[in-house]
This record gives C-alpha cells, structure tokens and sequence, in this order.
C-alpha cells in the first residue's frame, strides 16, 4: 500500500502553532512519539522478540512455548508481559543484546511512516528534544530509533538495569505502556510538557493528553485488517481525537 503524506493543511496545522509559540517562549521544546504504528508500521519489540527465539540459547525461553507464554502474560497483565521480553535477555552482555537489536532490524526490517520522519526533520530544525516512548523492550526500540534519525538515547521503553556491562531481571524504570508513557517521558523533561505528541492507539492516549499544544492521532490500520484488536484500538484514539479537536491522519 502507499503511505499517504500529510497534506500542506494538516502540516501546517502542526508546525504553525508550535513556531508561533517558539517565537514567543525561549527554550528548551520537547516533542514525543510513540513507536509501533505511529513512526514504522512493524511492532520492532515482537520482532526482537522472534529474533531471538530463533537464537534458540536464551535459558528463560527453554521448556515453554514462548509466543504462548508472553500472549498470556499479555492477556492477564500487559505490564507483565512488557517486562518479561526485557527480562528474558539477563545474563547477556548489553553489548550483544544490542547488536541483536540491530541484527532483527536487518532481518524484520520496518516500513517507516516517511511523512512522521519528515515531521521530525522539521521538529530537529527548531531545536526540539524528541523522544520515542514505547512498550516494546528499550533495546528494540533504540536500536530503530536512528531509523527515523534519532539517537539511541531519544528512546524509551521497558528495560531491566544493566550491572556491569550484564542485563539484569530486576526492572529499571517505568514501565512504559499507557499512564507509564507519561510518566517516562515527564522524567526526561524535568516535569515540562512537550509540545507536541503523537500516537495511534488508545494506549499512547496519556502520552497524548501530555502534550501542551498539538496532538496528533495517527492510524496505520483499515477496516480488513487482519489486526482486528489493533485497528479498534486505533479507533478507539480516533474517536477520542475527534471528540477532543486534535489533530488525525490515516497513513493507508
């Protein structure tokens, strides 16, 4: 399918009221995305997470169906799940964690929503701090960060702390997934609400409600998608952007 661009309405809709206030407040400007569906149509942390089932070594997924497991994590208690794919990788050096990250990104590689990449061109070139807040595992989501021409350190997402160069199972920081994207995101700003944030599902809707001046609600999925549970989802945030006055674009 083709990606649809923001028309020259919607993106001046974005930018005029964001260099109106550039023009008027000094510094420092931050902007948010949430990743999966909102800057790539692919989810980066399922991805890694099927990377490395294949590797066929990691002890935490021995004796289980793995897909199984986290699906049910998933259906009892989200956070839990999130977690899990973060905690699955302890014991392993960081520095191979990493270079399987990006080992996944040239296996599964995702369909980058170009026109979100241009909006961050646009956002770098006025000096806006942006960060990806996902709840997919940290090192999925960093590792594709430069994707979009972000640095490793733009992302965010569920991770574990890392104990002499070795991951750990013990969790580091929010859990990013709903109030947690907020809450994540509020930290690295020092408490200052972003300009701009911009998500596709109901569960980046308090990523959204942060930002303190444009939002804007995108969807990637359609009506026949095979991704049912995601396109409602999306609806879901769609509705809620429309009820509200917030910004939307469909990217298919």
């Amino acid at each position: 399918m083709i990606i649809k661009p923001f028309s020259e309405q919607l993106r001046q809709q974005i930018l005029n009221p964001l260099d109106a206030y550039i023009a008027k407040n000094p510094g420092p400007y931050f902007a948010a995305f949430d990743a999966d569906g909102t800057l790539w149509n692919s989810d980066v942390g399922e991805n890694f997470f099927q990377y490395q089932i294949d590797l066929q070594s990691l002890p935490a997924l021995h004796g289980i169906d793995p897909w199984d497991h986290y699906l049910s994590l998933k259906k009892t208690h989200p956070p839990d799940a999130y977690l899990w794919l973060a905690q699955i990788c302890a014991g392993y050096p960081l520095s191979t964690v990493q270079s399987w990250a990006q080992e996944t990104l040239q296996r599964f590689p995702p369909e980058i929503l170009i026109p979100q990449k241009q909006l961050i061109a646009e956002l770098l070139k006025r000096n806006f701090e942006i960060f990806i807040i996902s709840a997919s595992t940290h090192w999925a989501v960093e590792a594709a960060a430069g994707l979009v021409d972000l640095p490793a350190t733009a992302a965010l997402g569920v991770k574990t702390t890392v104990i002499n160069s070795i991951i750990s199972d013990k969790q580091d920081g929010f859990i990013t997934w709903r109030e947690g994207k907020r809450h994540a995101l509020l930290e690295k700003t020092q408490g200052r609400a972003p300009l701009f944030c911009s998500g596709n599902s109901s569960g980046d809707l308090h990523l959204l409600e942060a930002a303190s001046l444009v939002r804007l609600a995108v969807q990637t999925q359609t009506a026949d998608s095979p991704h049912v549970t995601l396109y409602n989802d999306e609806q879901k945030l769609l509705s809620i952007a429309k009820e509200r006055g917030w910004l939307t674009h469909h990217f298919f």
